[in-house]
Order: structure tokens, then C-alpha cells, then sequence
């Protein structure tokens, strides 16, 4: 049976922290933190991803995903 890249990136997160509430930083996200650590990436190496494990606090405690992504408030503010 076939793994994915994010079953290992799941089992790290909830390992490390308790759940599994991660997700890959954006393009720009990215570019801030290539050009804030440029001197500390050896040279000929590149960042391909990079991984944001988020806090449990910032988990929504009804639908159990991120604050971010979550779709409570705009259930709430439709009725």
C-alpha cells in the first residue's frame, strides 16, 4: 500500500503536538523565509516545502480544523 508525503507530516504533528492540524506555508510565506534564512541554507541546497504545524489552540473546537479554514462563524452568521 502507498503512502503519501503528508501521512508522514500527519504522524509528525500529532506525535509532537496531539493532532494533526497542519498545512504547507504559501508562496510568499516562503519567499520570507528563504531571503530571513538565506545564510543558514547550505549552499547548493533549496527549500521545497515548507511545513506550519499550528497550535491546538488555534483549532476550531466544533468542527476540529483550523481557525483559518473553519466554516462555524459563517454557519452562525447565516442563521
Amino acid at each position: 500500500m502507498s503512502r503519501f508525503q503528508s501521512d508522514a507530516i500527519d504522524e509528525a504533528c500529532e506525535e509532537n503536538l496531539g493532532h494533526t492540524n497542519w498545512g504547507y506555508a504559501d508562496t510568499q510565506d516562503l519567499e520570507n523565509i528563504i531571503a530571513e534564512r538565506k545564510g543558514d541554507i547550505p549552499k547548493g541546497k533549496e527549500i521545497d516545502h515548507i511545513v506550519i504545524f499550528y497550535k491546538a489552540s488555534d483549532i476550531c473546537p466544533k468542527c476540529d480544523v483550523h481557525e483559518i479554514d473553519c466554516e462555524c462563524e459563517e454557519e452562525n452568521e447565516d442563521g
